[in-house]
């Protein structure tokens, strides 16, 4: 495991946690846009989460490329954190941890956001009842349930 290698993995571990964390921030602001009821401001919600799942993805494919470099293979973090000495570990860890609680937070953020979604949809039925559900619903594309699964909802964060 090369030292260089190994410190550019764990730096950017930090990194990735910071990145998570910032984006559990701009959930709770994706939250007001959607309760806003201003399509303005959803739609640029909805662009900005879409700009974070495509960062996200980079991220990932850098991640994995950073730790094979350190000659790190394919292990999840428990077993890389089996493999560093104790000050790397500790360094380590902390970013994990930092990872862990980000994502916990950002998956249940997503879920009261995915969730408040759904509830503006089920309004937008009652109003439109001529239109079929499928036509504007977030889990399905705008051709209909049988035209694939393509939608910006379904890359969930």
């Amino acid at each position: 495991m090369g030292r260089e290698a190994l410190e550019a993995y764990l730096s950017f571990l930090e990194e990735y946690a910071g990145f998570f964390e910032e984006t559990a921030r701009h959930e709770e602001e994706k939250q007001a846009d959607l309760k806003s009821n201003q399509i303005k401001r959803i739609e640029a919600a909805l662009s900005r989460q879409q700009a974070v799942v495509m960062e996200m993805s980079n991220l990932e494919k850098r991640r994995d490329a950073l730790q094979q470099a350190a000659g790190l293979g394919q292990a999840d973090f428990r077993e890389i954190a089996g493999q560093l000495e104790n000050g790397e570990r500790e360094r380590f860890l902390q970013a994990v941890e930092r990872l862990q609680a980000a994502v916990t937070g950002l998956r249940q953020s997503n879920a009261q956001s995915m969730e408040l979604a759904q509830d503006r949809l089920d309004v937008i039925s009652t109003l439109l009842p001529e239109l079929p559900r499928e036509t504007y619903s977030p889990y399905t594309s705008r051709k209909g349930p049988d035209h694939g699964k393509s939608s910006l909802f379904n890359s969930k964060i």
